[in-house]
């Protein structure tokens, strides 16, 4: 069975925003981001809904809450690699078009080299 490995994508910048977000959440938010992330590590592609979902074009959201919000982060598999492209507070019912196209994006960037 394949073990995954997590890295985050950078900007250019010291820190990567998925990790500045992840860094911006409250204590109860960051624990259960740390447990989605070994089911996503054990699991890979195969780890479904409520956890994790795919939304298209090589895209999927990890899925877990925090004390008031729920969040999401998108990412893309590249191999045995999980790349975390961008993290959000979810406000509404469906992901944002525009945060898909984001993700979407920093993956075409990541995989051009």
């Amino acid at each position: 069975m394949a073990v995954y490995h997590c890295f985050y994508f950078g900007t250019g910048q010291w820190r990567g925003p998925v990790e500045e977000f992840i860094d911006s959440m409250d204590d109860a938010a960051q624990r259960k981001f740390v447990y989605k992330r070994s089911m996503l590590e054990n699991l890979g592609p195969r780890l479904v809904e409520p956890h994790a979902k795919n939304l298209g074009g090589g895209v999927f959201e990890l899925r877990f809450s925090g004390r008031d919000s729920d969040f999401r982060v998108l990412y893309f598999f590249d191999g045995d690699k999980v790349i975390f492209v961008n993290a959000f507070k979810k406000k509404t019912q469906k992901t944002p078009r525009s945060e898909i196209e984001l993700a979407a994006n920093r993956r075409r960037l990541y995989l051009r080299g």
